[in-house]
């Protein structure tokens, strides 16, 4: 006999990797053109959570539809964010880089206790406590429209990098970035579209996970550990591994919790990146790493 209670762990467990997927995606982008590992980007999307926050509270806007105000605001962020902090150490050592980037993550933080404080704030639109029932699984409302969301924007993002000269110029500075400067593409315009577009993902994330997770100033800071552990898994710069290994590792740490224990749920998952470091350290989707 089938177990339903462990295909509604599954099924919670992909509707959680498909928000690890979104946010992985931003930094997969920024990694794949830049080659940049940036800790701030948990951050970002913490703030993004306190934005739809606000408006939920202040003008009773609904969080799916602040996604229209946040997609282009986190845009705007993503791109000044590359402009004056990134170009002047895009040629620094790495060491200079993660610093950077996390001294950036401690001022957001920082900012954001001093002002909110460290209380918990929820969203609750009008949808907030509906269901669905399939026989004996129940699904929330709120957890199916993000993962519906999620998904509809990795594919969109997929038809963007894939059909549009934009795309089709991102992934040529990914893969070359001299050899797409001798051929015309303006490469420090992409870094700037692609470091928009990659906060801009982490904004929507925290968005649509507003519906259902409680907002705070350490939220940012779980989500952007498992972002980096699906990066790796997926394979580093490969957005389409990001989406599947997002899926793997939500639905690991929900079959983790249910058949082990919930407080072991994350660290099973740092198991699998360990494991994926040690055994096949191009990740899942990768090309053999070559001396």
């Amino acid at each position: 006999m089938i177990d339903q209670m462990l295909i509604q762990v599954i099924l919670n467990g992909f509707c959680l990797g498909a928000i690890y997927s979104l946010v992985s995606i931003g930094l997969t982008l920024i990694w794949g053109t830049m080659k940049i590992i940036n800790f701030s980007h948990g951050s970002l999307m913490m703030v993004s959570m306190y934005i739809s926050f606000w408006l939920w509270l202040i003008i009773d806007l609904d969080p799916l539809i602040s996604i229209f105000i946040i997609f282009p605001l986190m845009y705007g962020v993503g791109y000044l964010f590359q402009r004056f902090i990134i170009m002047p150490i895009l040629e620094a050592e790495r060491h200079a880089q993660l610093l950077m980037t996390f001294g950036l993550m401690l001022v957001i933080k920082n900012t954001v206790l001093y002002f909110w404080r460290a209380d918990y704030r929820v969203v609750l639109p009008f949808y907030a406590d509906l269901f669905f029932r399939m026989g004996e699984i129940v699904f929330d409302a709120p957890r199916v429209i993000a993962f519906t969301a999620a998904i509809a924007l990795s594919i969109g993002l997929h038809f963007f990098m894939t059909k549009t000269s934009t795309g089709v110029a991102i992934r040529a500075v990914a893969q070359d970035s001299e050899a797409a400067s001798a051929m015309g593409i303006n490469v420090h315009k992409i870094y700037g579209i692609t470091c928009g577009l990659g906060t801009a993902f982490a904004g929507v994330a925290g968005a649509l996970i507003s519906t259902y997770y409680p907002v705070h100033p350490d939220v940012g800071t779980a989500f952007m550990f498992m972002a980096f552990v699906t990066m790796v898994l997926g394979s580093m710069g490969n957005y389409l591994g990001a989406i599947v290994a997002g899926l793997i590792i939500g639905v690991t740490e929900g079959v983790t919790a249910y058949l082990l224990s919930s407080s072991i749920r994350q660290a099973v998952a740092f198991i699998v990146f360990v494991l994926t470091l040690l055994l096949k350290p191009e990740g899942l989707f990768g090309r053999v790493l070559r001396r």
